[in-house]
């Protein structure tokens, strides 16, 4: 499964790098960060890392990345656990920010409306949604959450330290280059924006 994967992926980033300086050196710092990223109670970021990293540049960018942001990812789910949060009760106060719409995420993660409305009055029930967005309350707890799950992704990205340059043109630009095509809409779970 995963070489069809990555088989796609070169079809699709490889255009996309052509020209763009330094993306061998981003995919050989970057594969070396996940190689080491310590996955301990980290499901999914364990799951990519026991794949055989891919060959070519795009592949490895790819790989590396996906490792990395499952590694954040798992983090965030920790911490928002820790702060007695379902993952629907996670993505309401995430909507509830503004950052996604409710309309894209509900239907990626496949909750009713029933349940999404019990979610909203369990926040409700602790003061951290008043029906409408966060409360004051919420609104730190989130930002806690945020800052545990920075806090958590440090150790991988130190390894990163001194390329981050190198590391932020390349990933830069291939965000800029996927975004422009229209191939990541705005407003998606991850929160990406439109390209500038």
């Amino acid at each position: 499964m995963a070489v069809l994967a990555f088989a796609a992926v070169e079809e699709f980033l490889t255009p996309l790098l052509a020209g763009v300086p330094g993306a061998s050196r981003a995919a050989d710092v970057l594969v070396g960060a996940a190689e080491n990223a310590v996955t301990d109670g980290r499901a999914l970021a364990a799951a990519w890392q026991s794949a055989t990293p891919p060959s070519s540049t795009a592949a490895r960018l790819w790989w590396a990345t996906s490792v990395i942001r499952e590694h954040r990812g798992d983090g965030h789910v920790l911490a928002a656990t820790y702060a007695g949060l379902s993952g629907l009760e996670t993505s309401l106060i995430h909507v509830a920010s503004g950052l996604v719409r409710r309309d894209v995420i509900q239907p990626n993660r496949g909750w009713t409306d029933e349940q999404w409305q019990a979610g909203v009055e369990r926040l409700r029930d602790r003061g951290l949604h008043d029906g409408t967005g966060l409360t004051e309350q919420g609104a730190a707890l989130r930002q806690q959450i945020e800052d545990e799950t920075d806090r958590l992704a440090r150790p991988v990205l130190r390894d990163l330290d001194a390329e981050l340059p190198v590391v932020r043109e390349v990933l830069g630009a291939l965000g800029h280059a996927i975004a422009a095509g229209g191939n990541l809409p705005a407003g998606n779970p991850m929160g990406v924006p439109f390209a500038r």
